[in-house]
């Protein structure tokens, strides 16, 4: 599927929430975020990026949950191996230099 729109977004979240109770697609802690993926026709991913066009990562979770849910995380710049090559060189060794 293409991706959609904020207000396509709204448009089809108004349409699920009229359907009541959907069963989850898949049992355990991650079955709720996969049957709104699914009803919103978004394939499944498990990578950081948006799941709405590039404007939005979609976070679902049960009413009764009582787990904390994680919606911005910092991080750390540079990204990849200068991010890692920094550490190694700066963080690493003053450690063990001590």
């Amino acid at each position: 599927m293409r991706d959609m729109t904020i207000k396509e977004l709204r448009n089809r979240l108004k349409v699920i929430e009229k359907l009541k109770f959907v069963p989850t697609h898949r049992i355990g802690d991650t079955g709720i975020g996969k049957t709104l993926e699914d009803l919103l026709e978004i394939k499944e991913n498990n990578i950081p990026l948006c799941d709405i066009g590039k404007t939005a990562e979609l976070k679902a979770y049960r009413k009764d949950a009582t787990s904390m849910q994680t919606l911005f995380t910092l991080e750390p710049r540079p990204k990849g191996g200068d991010r890692d090559r920094f550490l190694l060189d700066n963080l690493v060794k003053s450690f063990f230099s001590c």
